[in-house]
């Protein structure tokens, strides 16, 4: 667990636990949130029912048992605010691992959350997760200035981009893929 103040607020920083797993409505909170904010850009548009998010929650609880995931939450005030997730691809792909983050609401944005999050897993994801990665991988909006400015600052850089992949706000937008050697 780590604490970091940022924009004078604290900020906790832990690791996904298997406590986490019981409590699917605090995750179907966030997640339901961030699908009504028009700001925030990410892949669901649709909300998942408490089935799929019980489910969703059981298969992290079993990729992060088996060291295959790493997840961790950023909470303030005992609320979640953000999620970073690092999981392996599968099969001849293991060497690969996949990073998605979400952060909510603008007052959490812009402030250094992102970057903390994003060191915070990177250091848990390449100590915890096995085998070990040799690829970070990860995927944007081509609109989202703010997320490419910090995965470039993180040393990921574009390799590829699929136009038309996200519809968002009435338009389409490509997917920028970005790397990182580890």
């Amino acid at each position: 667990m780590k604490r970091v103040v940022l924009d004078d607020r604290e900020y906790t920083l832990r690791e996904f636990t298997g406590d986490d797993s019981c409590d699917p409505h605090r995750f179907l909170s966030f997640i339901g949130t961030l699908i009504d904010d028009p700001a925030a850009m990410i892949k669901l548009k649709k909300k998942p029912s408490l089935e799929e998010e019980e489910k969703w929650l059981d298969a992290v609880y079993s990729a992060v048992s088996n060291s295959h995931e790493v997840m961790i939450l950023a909470e303030r005030d005992g609320s979640l605010v953000g999620i970073a997730d690092m999981r392996l691809h599968p099969e001849r792909s293991d060497h690969v691992a996949e990073i998605a983050i979400s952060i909510l609401g603008e007052r959490n944005r812009g402030i250094g959350l992102g970057s903390a999050l994003m060191m915070e897993l990177i250091d848990a994801g390449l100590a915890g997760i096995r085998p070990s990665p040799m690829i970070l991988r990860l995927s944007v909006f081509e609109k989202n200035e703010r997320a490419k400015a910090l995965y470039g600052k993180l040393g990921f850089a574009e390799v590829a981009r699929i136009p038309g992949q996200f519809e968002f706000q009435g338009s389409l937008q490509d997917e920028v893929i970005l790397l990182r050697d580890c």
